[in-house]
């Protein structure tokens, strides 16, 4: 900056930062709040690597940068946010604006959540090894046996990124990855008895949300989001 002042490119005053006034105390988050943000921070961490990599859903990203730049961009619009707003501390409640749901994308947020609550014999989560497909490198005889490979970091990418318009739909993708493990290991196997487990566990959540009426899903003040407004022969969508 003082390079840029010396050969006359910008004014001495041009490089004076603004003073923003102390930094203020971050808010702990209590034990509840936590453990209902875990799944969204692990999603949150999914697509930052998912959009380093190749994925064969890039084409559907209507001009994305790559991760590294939507991380600049993201520890960048935290510091406005949290700073030049002129709100007080008490007023930033948190930094994570609240979740607004159309009730399709609830009752998938519902399954998802579901997913993460059975737990296997040693305590962790029955769901662990369904997280990722299996390396190519060290696995390649499984891409040769399944011919539609589908793992839960591609269905939370996809439910993200709004891909899913019904509850049916993704239920199909999480049928594909069950159904994968099955075919894939002997029955006797952990991982084919938790995919039956979680399979019907997951049916059984579905069946529930489905049963439930789109009303439930209105806000304190009576709204229910959706997905799409037509007006005047346009169509509104989201983002």
């Amino acid at each position: 900056m003082q390079k840029l002042v010396d050969d006359g490119t910008v004014a001495p005053e041009d490089i004076v930062l603004p003073d923003l006034g102390e930094i203020p105390d971050a808010d702990d988050d209590s034990p509840d709040e936590q453990e209902g943000e875990d799944m969204e921070d692990e999603e949150d961490e999914d697509e930052d690597d998912d959009e380093e990599s190749s994925s064969e859903e890039d084409d559907d990203e209507d001009d994305d940068d790559d991760g590294r730049g939507r991380r600049r961009r993201r520890g960048r619009g935290g510091r406005r946010s949290r700073f030049g707003t002129g709100r007080s501390a008490s007023q930033m409640k948190r930094g994570r604006p609240p979740k607004v749901f159309t009730p399709v994308e609830a009752r998938i947020y519902s399954l998802l959540q579901g997913l993460r609550k059975l737990k296997d014999p040693d305590g962790g989560l029955l769901i662990a090894p369904f997280e990722k497909l299996p390396d190519k490198a060290s696995n390649p005889d499984y891409y040769t046996t399944i011919a539609n490979p589908m793992a839960l970091d591609t269905i939370k990418r996809k439910y993200k990124r709004k891909k899913y318009q019904t509850v049916d739909q993704a239920m199909n993708d999480m049928d594909l990855m069950f159904d994968n493990a099955k075919e894939y290991n002997i029955e006797e196997s952990p991982i084919y008895k938790a995919a039956v487990q979680l399979q019907n566990h997951v049916h059984e959540l579905a069946e529930q949300e489905k049963a439930r009426s789109d009303n439930e899903f209105v806000d304190e003040n009576g709204r229910r989001p959706v997905p799409e407004i037509h007006h005047k022969g346009e169509i509104w969508h989201v983002g």
